[in-house]
This record gives structure tokens, C-alpha cells and sequence, in this order.
């Protein structure tokens, strides 16, 4: 056999055993094992690509939260509508409850208001308007005028004074200032509003609740930041003062 015959034997051979499955010269025969392994493998592979593709993902998104701003409630503004007839207020006329003084427009609606004072505080926030913030002390109990704590049948009384134990007015015998036909809180300090106590009159030197920042120990103290504290994630203490400025106008 010449060497031109041979060597299309040899071609032919190798394309046999390519067809076959033949090891060339000097290759090892795979093992069924083998190709299991190598789908293993990829298989493998795919799974660590998909978790790193999730894990950046978080990552971005966690980004892109510390950048975010946060939701912002909206402003209100001063109550310019009747909460019931949806008219022009008069200044004249008006309810104090629950902690705010409620405007109308006449004196049926006045006489709507006092039936629930709550549904038209709520009905002006939805308005997008805020009834004017107005803390009474209640001359009967010593609790804040309309809330739900004021005149309770059941509430234990002081002994000393009569109020309501552990009251604003508990014990401190608070009187309208001049001008003023009720006990009104200031929102700034806590104390009575327009009072020789009040803000800038007692001086810089007063000692400031840490809890709420009002005077420590004035009648509004811890008081006026839950009459007007919005429920929170954390239900932390907030300054009346800052809280009012914030979401109201005066």
C-alpha cells in the first residue's frame, strides 16, 4: 500500500471514530460520569449567577432608598370653610372642642358642630384646612375642654381640689387671664397663655420638660403633645410647640 492510500485509510479511519465516539491517539475514553458532572457544573453556575444578580439588586434598591426623600404630610392650612355647610366662616362663631376652636358659618351649623365636634375636625383635614389649635382647661374636671377625658363620670377626683387627679388643672387653680373668658394653654410653653409665666415673661432661664419641651411641670406638660401627637412609627414625644408649627398655622 503506497502512502497515499494509507493515508486515506487513516482519514477515514478518524472520521469513524469520530462518529463513534472513538478516543483519538492519546485521549482517555470519557466516563458516563462525566457529562453528569459538567451539567453539575453548570447548573451550579447558573444558580451563583442568579443569587448575585438578586443580591445586587438589593443592594441598588437599599441605594436608592437612602437617597429617597421621605413622605411629607401635607400642609394645612387655616380653616377658612364650615365644616358643615361648606360656607365662608364667621369669626364670630365658633365651638371649642377637642382641643381646637371649630369655625361656622351660622348658628345651626354651630349647634351641628357641638353634636360631634371630631367628624368636623376630620372633615376639615380632609378639606386640606385645620380648625385653629386652642387648648381650654375645663373649669369642671381640669381636663382639656371636649377631649375624651373631660367630665368623665367615673374619673378619680383629687381630694384637695376636687378636679380630676392628675389633671392640667389638678391643684394649680389657673384662672383666665385678663381679656379671656377661659383657661387657655400656650402652645410654646405649656403654661397659661398670656400669663406672667408664659414664654418669653418667665424668663430664659426656665427649666424645659425633656420629654416634650414645653416649661416642665406647667399644666401642658406631656399633655398638649398628645392632645395634638398624630400616631407615629415610634410614638415619640414631640414639642406641642413644634408639632403645631409644623402641621398648623396659628
Amino acid at each position: 500500500m503506497n502512502a497515499k492510500r494509507c493515508g486515506t485509510w487513516i482519514g477515514c479511519l478518524a472520521v469513524v471514530a469520530v462518529l463513534f465516539g472513538v478516543p483519538a491517539y492519546g485521549q482517555t475514553q470519557e466516563t458516563p460520569e462525566a457529562p453528569q458532572a459538567l451539567a453539575k457544573a453548570i447548573e451550579a453556575a447558573k444558580t451563583e449567577a442568579v443569587e448575585a444578580a438578586k443580591t445586587e439588586a438589593v443592594d441598588a434598591a437599599a441605594n436608592v432608598a437612602d437617597v429617597a426623600p421621605t413622605a411629607v404630610a401635607p400642609e394645612l392650612k387655616p380653616q377658612e370653610t364650615c365644616p358643615i355647610m361648606g360656607s365662608k366662616i364667621d369669626k364670630k362663631l365658633y365651638v371649642d372642642a377637642n382641643g381646637y376652636r371649630i369655625y361656622v358659618c351660622c348658628a345651626a351649623c354651630k349647634a351641628k358642630v357641638k353634636e360631634d365636634p371630631q367628624k368636623a375636625i376630620e372633615k376639615l383635614k380632609a378639606l386640606g384646612e385645620a380648625p385653629e389649635p386652642r387648648p381650654v382647661v375645663c373649669p369642671k374636671c381640669g381636663e382639656i375642654s371636649g377631649t375624651a377625658k373631660c367630665c368623665q363620670p367615673d374619673a378619680e377626683k383629687c381630694p384637695a381640689c376636687g378636679l380630676d387627679k392628675d389633671s392640667p388643672g389638678c391643684c394649680r387653680h389657673l384662672k383666665p387671664v385678663e381679656g379671656e373668658k377661659d383657661v387657655v394653654l400656650c402652645l410654646k410653653c405649656g403654661e397659661v397663655k398670656g400669663s406672667d409665666k408664659c414664654c418669653a415673661a418667665a424668663g430664659p432661664d426656665v427649666e424645659k420638660c425633656p420629654k416634650c419641651g414645653l416649661h416642665k411641670g406647667s399644666p401642658g406638660c406631656c399633655t398638649l403633645n398628645k392632645l395634638y401627637q398624630h400616631s407615629g412609627a415610634d410614638d415619640a414625644p414631640v414639642p406641642a410647640e413644634k408639632l403645631i408649627r409644623e402641621r398648623y398655622s396659628e
